[in-house]
């Protein structure tokens, strides 16, 4: 006989891919309800580990959809959930988001070290999506306070760790953050060829919420 799971808990891991999908395919209204549903759901399940997971994607979406009071709520109660449960792979991430909504935010002091958190846990558990997420996150505000040199190289490490290990998102992100950083130190035509070369990595590879964005940012070029 096959084992039925618990009917909220089905409710829960739909409504979950259903964020992520609309957050892939530019559907910003589904992403936020769905997940807002989920997290309700998440809280009377009593799994803190997919409670957290859940919390970080609500952040990601939350900030996605020009919400940056929601984002920042539920990454800092990711973490809070997060870290009494030990070092997981899902810690690692919701440091990394937290780097994520603070560099967004150019409060890059907190981003470098959620950021650092984020890489030095993920190194410990051979974690490369955290790596390269964390990386970018680390890059991008890097070159915002002026480490260039420094955050380039970072940059540039992610899109190849992304690269390699076939995760689409966060090489295109690493290549978007990069174009937008050449644009701020106003290196135009080195940010238009990297926006481009993200926009056609996004299309390519169906990241169409990205896609999105990178063609606003190459309008901005």
């Amino acid at each position: 006989e096959v084992e039925r799971l618990d009917p909220f808990l089905e409710r829960a891991l739909a409504l979950e891919e259903a964020s992520v999908e609309g957050y892939h395919v530019d559907d910003a209204p589904l992403a936020v309800d769905a997940r807002v549903e989920a997290v309700a759901l998440r809280r009377e399940l009593g799994d803190p580990l997919a409670l957290g997971a859940s919390l970080r994607w609500l952040s990601r979406v939350s900030w996605w959809t020009q919400d940056p009071v929601s984002a920042e709520r539920a990454a800092e109660e990711a973490v809070a959930i997060l870290e009494p449960l030990g070092p997981t792979r899902q810690l690692a991430m919701a440091h990394s988001n937290r780097s994520q909504v603070a560099m967004l935010a150019q409060r890059t002091s907190d981003a470098v070290e959620a950021a650092g958190r984020a890489i030095a846990l993920a190194g410990e558990l051979g974690d490369e999506e955290t790596l390269a997420h964390a990386e970018t996150n680390l890059g991008t505000a890097l070159m915002m306070s002026e480490a260039f040199d420094e955050g380039q190289e970072l940059l540039e490490r992610s899109l190849e760790r992304a690269m390699a290990a076939g995760l689409d998102e966060d090489a295109c992100r690493a290549l978007t953050n990069l174009a937008w950083s050449f644009n701020d130190v106003v290196w135009l035509d080195l940010a238009r060829d990297t926006a481009a070369r993200a926009l056609a990595l996004a299309s390519e590879r169906a990241q169409w919420g990205l896609a999105t964005y990178i063609s606003a940012v190459l309008g901005l070029i």
